[in-house]
């Protein structure tokens, strides 16, 4: 917990006084990361040089049990004929149950400590994951608003001069077909004369249709 509340203070100083030094938010937001990532890095090497001590621990354990076995068995053996070699056998016996005894301490220290790190580096892992989503979101956020806030304070009417531009671009095109010799924009005289035939019949129609009524009334 200590770390972590050290990482925290240190954290706090580092973000005032770089945002006294700038104004890139994004910047910031990256420095912060990056010593967060250092962290990160720093606990991992202690978690593994931790471990490893441990490892050394277990096998200095398992051959001081074997050791402290070894000298007793000797002691039962020599007791009887030899009781001067049999006490010296039982002081080493002693000095390793001694040593046992330390290395059982450092080993639960080591435990503790085992412990202790894979939550502190759990912990950063997940702050870090954190930053850089809230940093990669705010971005996201600032890049919008920038483009949105240029688009508005820009003067001028981009409707109209997003349909102007497409008008212009329709004309040209147009002017390409005819000058190419598009048949579609061809006159063709047979296609009006039938034209202007249905459009006297649509308006004879409609006349009949206003005659009859004006009859009707007056009947």
């Amino acid at each position: 917990m200590k770390v972590l509340k050290n990482i925290a203070v240190s954290l706090s100083a580092q973000f005032e006084k770089l945002a006294n030094q700038f104004e890139n938010h994004e910047a910031i937001a990256s420095s912060i990361i990056k010593e967060v990532e250092q962290i990160a890095a720093k606990s991992k090497v202690q978690l593994n040089q931790v471990r490893a001590s441990k490892k050394t621990l277990n096998y200095d354990l398992e051959k001081t049990i074997q050791d402290e076995n070894r000298w007793i068995e000797r002691a039962k053996k020599v007791h009887e004929i030899d009781e001067k070699r049999a006490i010296e056998c039982i002081k080493r016996v002693k000095t390793l149950r001694e040593n046992k005894k330390d290395i059982e301490k450092q080993i639960k220290e080591a435990n503790t400590l085992e412990k202790n790190l894979v939550e502190n580096v759990e912990k950063i892992i997940t702050k870090l994951r954190q930053l850089k989503q809230q940093k990669n979101t705010l971005v996201s956020r600032q890049n919008c608003a920038e483009a949105i806030g240029i688009f508005h304070n820009c003067n001028i009417d981009f409707g109209f001069e997003i349909e102007n531009l497409f008008t212009r671009w329709e004309t040209k095109v147009t002017e390409w077909e005819i000058q190419s010799g598009n048949t579609t924009y061809e006159s063709d005289d047979i296609e009006e004369e039938f034209i202007k035939e249905e459009e006297r019949e649509e308006l004879k129609s409609l006349l009949d249709e206003i005659v009859q009524k004006e009859y009707e009334r007056k009947e």
